[in-house]
């Protein structure tokens, strides 16, 4: 939709009604159309529905976008009462910063159509819900935890920076000794640089999730060399009150 500057107005008022949002700007490409939306909102709710919300507005003005093309920018408290605040832009270099374990967020799968599914949000330090998503035949749920990990992995690429890549080679539910468990191979690095990795998890909760955790000890040791991708976060107090989220492409 090659869009006017008045329509241009019109839908950024639109999208700070949305809940919990306080500003939206819209950015155009050199032919008019819809490049990019950045969104200012609280912390009282997470990024990840918020741009769905931005989506289904999106859709009812004739606009479709790339969700990656959403970012949210969250602060503490509303614009004009917080405090000044000192941020800064720490990169992936900063050492110990983004030592943090990643941890899972959520793991959706829906089945629609003979197609399944999976989503994976995934969570380190202050950035939350990196989505990572996948699908395939809907099979019986052990075939379909190909397409979970593969979800899981895109989701840890959303990571880093654009350089890595995650390959997945092999991915098994099965028992042993009677315990019901998940093994997945992967092959992780840049450049010509690659490692072949595998990891292992007890099942523990569903077996989807236990194939997110199986993908996460396959990559544990080579995350914590990695590079992320810059996040701006708060200079001051244990606290990350301001952070910013954008889907990362794939």
């Amino acid at each position: 939709m090659k869009s006017k500057p008045e329509e241009i107005r019109r839908l950024e008022s639109e999208l700070c009604r949305i809940r919990n949002v306080h500003h939206a700007s819209i950015l155009l490409d050199e032919d008019g159309e819809i490049r990019q939306v950045d969104l200012l909102s609280d912390t009282k709710r997470p990024p990840r529905p918020i741009v769905r919300d931005v989506e289904a507005i999106l859709r009812r003005w004739g606009v479709e976008i790339d969700h990656r093309r959403i970012g949210v920018v969250q602060m503490e408290d509303p614009p004009g009462e917080a405090a000044a605040s000192p941020l800064h832009v720490v990169s992936s270099s900063a050492s110990g910063r983004h030592r943090t374990r990643i941890q899972i967020g959520a793991v959706h799968t829906t089945t629609s159509g003979g197609v399944f599914v999976a989503e994976v949000e995934l969570n380190v330090g202050p950035f939350e819900a990196a989505p990572g998503r996948a699908e395939g035949p809907a099979l019986d749920p052990a075939s379909c935890v190909d397409v979970v990990a593969r979800a899981a992995l895109e989701a840890v690429r959303n990571l880093l920076q654009p350089q890595y890549e995650i390959r997945l080679c092999s991915v098994q539910a099965d028992r042993q000794a009677g315990v019901p468990l998940v093994t997945v191979v992967v092959d992780f690095g840049r450049g010509r640089e690659f490692h072949r990795l595998a990891g292992t998890a007890i099942e523990h909760g569903s077996l989807y999730e236990t194939t997110v955790y199986a993908c996460l000890d396959a990559l544990n040791r080579p995350l914590e060399r990695a590079e992320y991708r810059d996040l701006l976060v708060q200079d001051e107090g244990p606290a990350l009150e301001l952070y910013s989220w954008r889907a990362a492409s794939s």
